[in-house]
């Protein structure tokens, strides 16, 4: 594979963690978010330079993701391999809000947290918080929990994440078409298709990795409101993902 496509997806996995970082998490993405693109070819060299030590990782058969909890870290190491011969290692450990996640406690600062951006709020409110909160009124099992507000962090978080995810999708293959059009432009027919197949190749890494990302996202979403309430009826969770909000509901105030 060349390592300008390597170097590529490499960079396109940074800036989809940068927006995460400076936006808002899920409660299993938290403060460190390391990624190592590696291809069969190169599985003992790493691409990208990481906060904390690399994580060891190897080659898996097929499309997927791998868990598994190394001993240095307290978090979870997810190994994605794609079709396109990449592999990208993420290294996730919890925001410390999150353990306690399903509290009174966790509770309180979700409540906090939507009355500021709300009630409280000196800048121009998200109406669809208001709605999320109506959903939440049509589930018996929230409404008995008073878990109410938790519930709405956590829908604010997968609901702003699916629509990153997807946004980053449409410019993937955006661009990727722009790219093919000045690519058949080429004269000569081995550098021409030399580079579509680099164009293709990126494109393709890139996609793979963003549809993990957001089934990932549906499912940590399903399971911690399940988490919360012990139960999620399937046209519950689908109103919820329906409302789009413009920003999520950042960080919560937990040392």
């Amino acid at each position: 594979m060349n390592k300008r496509v390597l170097i590529g997806v490499f960079v396109c996995v940074l800036i989809f963690f940068a927006c995460r970082w400076f936006g808002f998490e899920s409660p299993s993405r938290l403060d460190v978010l390391e990624s190592t693109i590696q291809t069969v070819s190169q599985s003992n060299t790493a691409v990208g330079l990481s906060r904390i030590a690399k994580a060891n990782s190897e080659l898996v058969g097929s499309v997927g993701s791998v868990e598994s909890n190394p001993p240095e870290v307290e978090g979870v190491t997810n190994t994605y391999s794609f079709s396109s011969n990449h592999v990208v290692t993420r290294i996730v450990i919890p925001n410390p809000e999150f353990k306690i996640f399903g509290t009174p406690k966790f509770e309180s600062l979700a409540k906090a947290q939507f009355d500021s951006l709300t009630i409280n709020s000196k800048y121009m409110v998200d109406t669809n918080l208001y709605e999320l909160k109506e959903v939440f009124k049509d589930f018996p099992a929230a409404m008995k929990s008073q878990l109410l507000y938790s519930g709405i962090y956590q829908t604010a978080i997968t609901t702003c994440t699916l629509g990153e995810v997807r946004q980053f999708i449409f410019n993937t293959r955006y661009q990727a078409m722009r790219d093919l059009e000045e690519a058949n432009t080429i004269t000569d027919a081995a550098e021409r298709e030399s580079k579509i197949q680099r164009i293709k190749a990126l494109s393709d890494a890139q996609l793979e990795l963003y549809k993990s990302m957001r089934q990932e996202t549906l499912e940590d979403g399903r399971k911690n409101l399940i988490k919360l309430y012990g139960e999620l009826p399937k046209p519950i969770f689908q109103r919820l993902l329906g409302i789009e909000l413009r920003n999520a509901m950042g960080r919560l105030p937990y040392p």
